[in-house]
């Protein structure tokens, strides 16, 4: 690959001196140019690198005019142009390459595609996405090699009848455009397998032939306008849907019939009820219900024997059901920011994730500590005064966050080996504990906004802490000693009763942010 690239730029600097140069011995077979003030141009001579099947080029600034070398349809064996941030003088050429099979023309202002693309009878694949365009020509329907088309962020209103007879397409990809309307044939597209209609925010409905999509599996719908969902349950091969931020208000009885179904993004809609059959998707394994109405779950809930992942934060729920604790294969947990005062989870032995913030929870709930493999657990911004002794079951704890709570004492954290992070700023907390030194993994400690008012000398043994957040307290003073603190990338002592930084701080070798 370098020497394709020396021997390039040694063919331009010539060209540019005025040099005679004979390229058919190079064996080139791709080709990089970029575009600058000084290389506005390809050379016509491109033809004699006989060999050449790709090139590529770019322009490091937007709208850089290209005019394409007519000898560019000489090549016989080139099947691959890129073409990005440039306005094309002469576009047409590229519509005479016949045995192109990849064309990508993007962040151009086409705005309108020649009929004579129909003369890329052998074109694959086609790109040409951030183009401003806003109908696709009538010849399109010739393309009948056609497989992957990417048509993203252009101005598109129709999936029209000439894109439908394109048998051969397997992925379509065109979101952010206008669509309004989809033509009744896309049933053609029988051999369709990804579609992204995602962020068409005129797009209200897709209709019912979508469902002769029989090999279907991708489905992007967000960001549209949806008020119901979509009717689409025959397609039983949909592995993937995404009907986040729409206005839905409910989830069909009939989504059970999506049996294949293994990941379903929900999020931010308006639903207030999960109908009962959504717990029969046997092989769901993640489920992202967050930023609804939800008031409570289905009872049913542990019938989701492949869920490893499940999002139902920012709801209204007041309370879930103990068999949530009974779904196998749960991994990941989250339920902040709802109404939820205590929390059964006594058979998730599972469980490596859990986010319970923004809640009204006033002791940790005795269920938690029995989940061995947790990784990750965030209590912050509830109403939690002590942390119990059987918090040191957490053996495999790694990230603990309980900032904005009431917590005073904090001595029975020090019994956790292996945690990486730990936040308990806005609590209570009037002293450290000397044991500090036991938590030998942190990197990460905010004791921000409390009552501290010494730093015990132990505390400057955690040699791999990096951040190390001590603003808004009572201190009076920092040891000499926090030169043991080698790892320190971050310190903020700010808004104490500091009076002297100690030297030593300016000898540590990676302190980039100190803020006091």
């Amino acid at each position: 690959m370098n020497n394709m690239y020396e021997n390039l730029i040694d063919w331009i600097s010539k060209v540019y001196e005025g040099d005679t140069i004979t390229l058919e011995d190079l064996n080139m077979t791709s080709i990089y140019i970029e575009l600058t003030e000084e290389l506005t141009y390809i050379d016509e001579n491109i033809n004699e690198l006989e060999k050449l099947r790709s090139i590529i080029i770019k322009s490091r600034s937007k709208n850089k005019r290209l005019r394409l070398p007519e000898n560019l349809k000489l090549l016989d064996l080139l099947v691959d142009i890129s073409i990005t941030r440039c306005e094309i003088e002469n576009v047409n050429l590229i519509f005479k390459l016949k045995n192109l099979t990849t064309l990508s023309i993007c962040k151009i202002n086409i705005n309108k595609i020649p009929e004579e693309i129909g003369n890329l009878i052998n074109l694959k694949y086609l790109s040409l996405h951030d183009s401003n365009i806003t109908e696709l020509p009538k010849n399109i329907k010739k393309l009948k090699s056609m497989k992957k088309m990417i048509l993203d962020n252009n101005k598109i209103k129709v999936i029209s009848k000439e894109m439908c007879e394109l048998i051969n397409l397997d992925t379509i990809y065109m979101h952010d455009n206008d669509i309004q309307y989809i033509s009744n044939d896309i049933s053609n597209l029988r051999k369709l397998e990804i579609l992204d209609l995602s962020s068409n925010v005129k797009l209200k409905d897709i209709g019912l032939e979508i469902n002769k999509l029989k090999k279907l599996e991708y489905l992007f719908l967000n960001d549209c306008n949806f008020s119901k969902f979509p009717k689409i349950f025959e397609l039983e091969n949909l592995k993937f849907l995404n009907i986040s931020n729409n206005k839905i208000k409910k989830i069909p009885e009939k989504i059970d019939k999506l049996i294949n179904m293994e990941m379903l993004y929900l999020y931010s809609n308006e639903i207030e009820t999960i109908c009962n059959n959504l717990c029969d998707l046997q092989i769901l394994s993640l489920l992202y219900l967050d930023n609804n109405c939800i008031k409570e779950l289905p009872e049913r809930i542990d019938n989701l024997l492949s869920l490893r992942c499940l999002y139902i934060n920012s709801n209204n729920i007041k309370e879930l059901p103990k068999t949530l604790s009974d779904i196998p294969n749960l991994k990941i947990l989250n339920v902040s920011n709802n109404k939820i005062e205590e929390i059964n989870l006594e058979n998730s032995y599972g469980m490596t994730n859990l986010n319970l913030e923004y809640n009204n929870i006033k002791e940790m709930p005795n269920d938690i500590f029995s989940l061995t493999n947790i990784i990750s657990l965030v209590l912050s911004f509830n109403i939690i005064e002590e942390i119990p002794e059987d918090i040191i079951n957490l053996k495999n704890l790694l990230v603990l966050d309980l900032n904005n709570n009431k917590i005073s004492d904090i001595s029975n954290l020090m019994g956790l080996k292996k945690i990486n992070e730990l936040d308990l700023s806005h609590n209570k907390i009037e002293s450290i504990p000397n044991d500090i030194n036991n938590l030998t993994n942190l990197s990460y400690i905010n004791l921000s906004y409390n009552k501290i008012e010494e730093i015990p000398n132990n505390l400057y043994s955690l040699r791999y802490v990096d951040n190390l957040i001590l603003s808004y307290n009572n201190i009076r003073e920092i040891s000499e000693d926090i030169i043991n603190m080698e790892n320190l990338y971050e310190l903020d002592i700010s808004s104490n009763n500091i009076e002297v930084i100690p030297d030593s701080i300016y000898e540590l070798n990676y302190l980039e942010v100190l803020r006091y």
